[in-house]
């Protein structure tokens, strides 16, 4: 009677072991895989969500932006007026020519240079004023800026695409008519000038015939400055011959007077 109970509960035993492992086998084996699978697809689609809505996001941006495209384009055209794609000597010569006549001053010679690459000169590194400090017994040769590593501090680097074309204007007119040439050149709405050297001759001797309208012709004025192209490769147009004016004007009578140099930004 106890051998048959000792059996039964044997028996019993492996059959229990039995079920376990095949528990522990489909778990490792069919039930773990499936409910891993299922927590990366979860994560994959909660990643999927987050990109959609970063998606939706830039979307709405565009079509915020697109709305206003007509302004960005008119803006875009400005710019172009500003600063074009070809040096268009032609056009330089008609915009001198309007804003003297706008101003009653006549203009006795007009030269514009090469296009040359634009540079610009990055700011000095921190402890380059060291260097820079003017010595007790200055010395006839001045040593290179160095940064704070002892190299040579950077250069003038070109600006990619961007090209400086030189000017040199001489006007005669009313002292303030010429003041208005030199304003108008560097807060018009045509073509981006930049003044960089204004000599003004007080005194013109002789009769010079200004546009009507102008005060008595007692200014001389020389403007040196830049206008600037925007283009994927060096202009090749070549100056327009700038030994007259773009449009017909006397030749002023030498002046005795002195010639005294003013900033681009004086003011009459």
């Amino acid at each position: 009677m106890n051998n048959g109970s000792s059996k039964s509960r044997s028996l019993i035993l492996v059959s229990v072991l039995v079920a376990l492992v095949i528990l522990l086998a489909s778990w490792f084996l069919l039930l773990s895989p499936v409910l891993s699978g299922a927590a990366e697809a979860n994560s994959n689609a909660e990643q999927q969500e987050q990109t959609n809505d970063q998606t939706q996001v830039e979307v709405n941006k565009l079509k915020g932006q697109y709305a206003h495209l007509d302004e960005y384009q008119t803006q875009l055209g400005a710019l172009q007026v500003q600063i074009p794609t070809s040096p268009s000597y032609p056009d330089l010569q008609r915009m001198f020519a309007a804003i003297a006549a706008e101003h009653h001053v006549v203009i006795t010679t007009l030269q514009f240079g090469a296009a040359k690459p634009m540079a610009t000169t990055p700011p000095p590194s921190a402890g380059a004023g060291d260097s820079t400090s003017p010595s007790p017994s200055p010395t006839p040769t001045p040593a290179p800026t160095t940064g704070t590593d002892g190299t040579a501090a950077p250069g003038p680097t070109a600006v990619t695409g961007l090209y400086a074309i030189p000017v040199s204007l001489s006007v005669v007119g009313a002292y303030d008519d010429v003041m208005s040439v030199l304003k108008e050149l560097q807060t018009g709405d045509g073509r981006l000038v930049l003044i960089t050297d204004v000599t003004l001759n007080h005194g013109v001797a002789g009769s010079v015939t200004t546009p009507a309208g102008g005060s008595t012709a007692d200014t001389s004025g020389v403007f040196a400055g830049s206008v600037f192209v925007l283009t994927s490769s060096t202009p090749t147009e070549a100056p327009t011959d700038s030994g007259t004016s773009p449009s017909p004007s006397p030749s002023p009578s030498p002046s005795s007077s002195a010639t005294t140099s003013a900033s681009p930004s004086a003011t009459p």
